[in-house]
């Protein structure tokens, strides 16, 4: 089966190319004072999606966050097919976390989740 591409970052109009929107988000949604921000950069030569912020402790918080429907208006993508999930990443040598919701996971904070570490380079 061919690789499904979600997205190469060609584009900078925060349009995947399954036409969907990536957003930041960050714990203001419940409460908490985390800032973030989501930016297409050019970095060694390639396109990705820059996640920046600042990530507070307070009222509970703790996390940034940029997030991708894979599929639009609620609906679910039929991914039956695939058998894994590959990522290209660079960061700050600190521990990140992919997380991917199925309609099995009716809790807003419900997910299927692997942690990562990304490195500089």
């Amino acid at each position: 089966m061919d690789d499904m591409l979600i997205d190469d970052f060609t584009r900078n109009n925060f349009i995947s190319n399954l036409g969907t929107r990536w957003n930041s988000v960050s714990d203001q949604v419940m409460g908490g004072i985390s800032k973030a921000s989501v930016a297409y950069k050019i970095i060694d030569g390639r396109p990705c999606l820059h996640l920046s912020g600042d990530v507070r402790l307070e009222n509970n918080g703790g996390f940034i966050q940029a997030a991708l429907d894979l599929a639009p208006s609620g609906s679910t993508l039929e991914a039956s097919n695939f058998t894994g999930v590959r990522l290209s990443v660079r960061g700050n040598s600190e521990q990140y976390s992919v997380h991917l919701r199925t309609p099995d996971n009716r809790r807003p904070w419900q997910s299927y989740r692997a942690h990562f570490t990304a490195f500089a380079k």
